[in-house]
């Protein structure tokens, strides 16, 4: 009894530990705002940043735009296609929108720009090469991936930067960073900072705090205004940038210090329900709740929290981290492909058919000689297009061949088999 004693000891504190821990890490239902943490900085208010304030609507009526709803199956399908201009198109000319990708995959990235990337007015790619990195990583040339030598995360951002200020300077407005393996919607962005002026200081993203240093999180991405940039291209330079920060994977922390030093804090993302803009999961984690449960330093650190499940993401939702490359080709089908039509006179009326389906195999059978049509049964069908199929396959130069297309008896015996055609038949292989 005794020796066993302690085994029982032990087990009951693992178990208990176990629970306490998970009562400890699962977020709250209700999580008031954090403050921001007190600095002991001296900064002119006139320079302190950290707001996002304005009126898209007010915006919009300065700008003399008219904001009317739009039926898009009048525009899709109607007479009126071409008089109407889309939000969302006259937000990519009127605010640019650079993003920044830092490239691990090549097939991630690839994905990208045949999705969302196509909605920035501008995109560059950056790959970290690090000293210890023994291997050359090749990407495909027409990618454009640029190389950047780093000795830390923090080094290899702050270059980049310093790099896209030297040559894109007079077009930088606002500055998307994210990771290869994120779905962005461009357009979101454009809409939450039409009314403010990039050449003030903005730092944009899903703001934590670390240490006590409040930075948004690279996870879900952040955005940077021209006049940022400017303040950080102002502070730094090429030989400077390993000072800023020596840890790997610490570029955000580092980035979140240093524009703190010059004044410039993490905004308020959320919309006006308190719903996240900026996310560093993707949705079927975010949905679903609890399934971050033990993960929860995803709000327990966030300066502007947000919740889990249905109430978890704006509608305006700019970044989801976390996207494989072929889902990224569902996000943009879903985003910005489909078009659900609850009514309408163009879109959901069906296709016309010049020639209806019973139309069609009668006239077939007409055109292999039988003169009536009415009294056709199966096998007669099924006999003219093996005989149709049969003279294909000669006229293709198969007539040494066995006479038999994907399992079809063309001898009658019964005993067919599929036989692989070359592709450049098209004529034998099309079925529709």
């Amino acid at each position: 009894m005794s020796s066993r004693r302690p085994m029982n000891v032990l087990f009951f504190g693992v178990v208990i530990g176990f629970f306490l821990g998970i009562l400890v890490l699962r977020p709250t239902e209700n999580v008031s705002p954090l403050p921001h943490p007190s600095r002991h900085i001296s900064c002119d208010s006139s320079k302190k940043s950290g707001k996002l304030s304005g009126n898209y609507e007010t915006w919009l009526t300065n700008q003399g735009i008219l904001r009317k709803t739009l039926d898009f199956d009048e525009y899709l399908y109607g007479n009126s296609h071409k008089q109407a201009v889309l939000e969302a198109e006259f937000l990519k000319k009127k605010i640019h929108v650079l993003c920044v990708v830092f490239v691990e995959r090549e097939k991630n990235i690839m994905a990208a720009s045949h999705t969302w990337l196509r909605h920035c007015n501008d995109y560059v790619l950056y790959y970290a090469k690090r000293p210890q990195d023994h291997r050359e990583k090749n990407f495909a040339e027409d990618l454009g991936v640029k190389k950047v030598q780093a000795k830390s995360s923090w080094d290899f951002l702050c270059k980049t930067v310093l790099d896209l200020w030297e040559k894109k300077e007079s077009k930088l407005q606002w500055l998307l960073f994210v990771s290869d393996d994120m779905f962005v919607v461009p357009e979101n962005l454009r809409r939450m900072v039409a009314q403010l002026d990039p050449n003030h200081p903005y730092y944009f993203g899903h703001a934590q705090t670390l240490w006590g240093q409040p930075f948004n999180v690279a996870l879900a991405g952040y955005a940077l205004s021209k006049g940022t940039v400017e303040l950080l291209a102002s502070n730094f330079t090429f030989d400077s940038c390993p000072t800023g920060g020596k840890y790997w994977k610490k570029e955000d922390f580092y980035l979140g210090k240093n524009l703190e030093k010059l004044c410039v804090l993490p905004s308020d993302t959320r919309d006006s329900a308190k719903k996240g803009r900026f996310h560093g999961y993707n949705l079927n984690k975010l949905l679903f709740s609890n399934k971050l449960a033990l993960i929860a330093s995803y709000w327990k650190d966030s300066i502007y929290p947000s919740t889990e499940g249905i109430q978890c993401c704006s509608d305006l939702s700019v970044t989801f981290q976390g996207i494989e490359a072929d889902k990224m080709y569902m996000y943009d089908y879903i985003i910005n492909r489909l078009r659900v039509f609850s009514h309408g006179i163009h879109g959901n009326q069906p296709a016309s058919t010049p020639h209806p389906p019973e139309q069609v195999w009668k006239d077939f059978m007409r055109s292999r000689g039988y003169s009536s049509v009415e009294n056709i049964s199966s096998k007669q069908y099924i006999n003219a297009w093996k005989a149709k199929i049969n003279e294909d396959l000669i006229k293709a130069g198969f007539k040494k061949k066995k006479q038999v297309w994907r399992g079809m008896d063309f001898h009658g015996d019964g005993h067919g088999e599929a036989i692989p055609l070359p592709l450049p038949f098209q004529t034998v292989l099309d079925t529709e």
